[in-house]
């Protein structure tokens, strides 16, 4: 893996995710992590990042995502969740991931297919191809003569 990419972890309990930051870390990623989205916004001022992931706290509002997406405009929001039950992916929130995060093989994976994903959409190659499709008009066919 070339380039370190920088990723913006926010959980109230991050001693309970040693194998979740490990592979991170493993991954190639420059962590910065805060606690809450309020305590995120001035890492944001201060440091330019490529991707954040939240872990929920029961009374995170979705205007949360809202003000973070605001402050880092080009970094996707993943939400991280532990829970088995279905997470709607709000407003602000890029992906919703869930993941078994004591089972540290599938968290390295998920950690690499990130890092991975993330260099892809970043590439020059990604940029050309997405100005070319919305550049494209749509044609549209009947398919009755």
């Amino acid at each position: 893996m070339s380039s370190r990419l920088t990723l913006l972890l926010i959980c109230e309990e991050r001693e309970r995710y040693p194998v979740l930051i490990s592979a991170l870390q493993s991954a190639e990623f420059d962590l910065i992590t805060a606690d809450t989205p309020e305590a995120a916004m001035p890492l944001l001022g201060q440091n330019s990042v490529d991707a954040m992931l939240v872990h929920p706290r029961k009374s995170l509002a979705r205007p949360a995502y809202v003000a973070l997406k605001r402050r880092a405009p080009r970094a996707p929001i993943l939400l991280f969740d532990v829970d088995d039950q279905p997470t709607e992916k709000g407003q602000g929130l890029y992906s919703v991931v869930h993941v078994n995060v004591q089972d540290d093989v599938l968290v390295h994976a998920v950690a690499v297919f990130l890092r991975e994903s993330l260099v892809l959409s970043q590439s020059p190659r990604s940029a050309e191809l997405a100005a070319r499709t919305a550049a494209r008009p749509i044609q549209s066919r009947s398919l009755t003569s």
